[in-house]
């Protein structure tokens, strides 16, 4: 019978630097055996969590918005620089056809700078 002489135990830890809360995407454990004829073995298990964006890609950050872990993949930049989730980045085509992807706040500053634009654009020349 193999008897265990040591166990470690390692936690893979994504802070968001918005927030600073860390949140554990996944862990390590890893075990050391005495066998029956005096040699070591060792068991490594290791436990990855699927990421709240439905992917199991490597983590790529956290949503300014609601602190989900999201990978790689699915991570947007908005314009202002806040890392955003799949389910928080807004659409936005531009007057020229651009699209951008928007936190929440940016998106209804871009819509209510559209809207004062079309409002006064008969009597004010804008220069974009």
């Amino acid at each position: 019978m193999d008897e265990e002489i040591r166990s470690e135990h390692f936690r893979k830890v994504v802070t968001n630097m918005w927030t600073g809360e860390e949140v554990e995407v996944g862990r390590q454990d890893k075990a050391d055996f005495l066998t029956e004829n005096n040699g070591t073995s060792s068991h490594v298990t290791e436990c990855e969590q699927v990421l709240p964006c439905g992917c199991k890609a490597p983590t790529g950050g956290a949503c300014s918005q609601c602190s989900a872990v999201v990978c790689s993949n699915c991570l947007r930049r908005c314009l202002c620089g806040a890392p955003l989730g799949p389910c928080h980045a807004k659409k936005y085509v531009d007057a020229v056809g651009n699209i951008f992807d928007l936190c929440p706040k940016c998106f209804v500053a871009a819509r209510r700078r559209r809207l004062w634009h079309f409002f006064l654009s008969p009597f004010v020349r804008f220069h974009n």
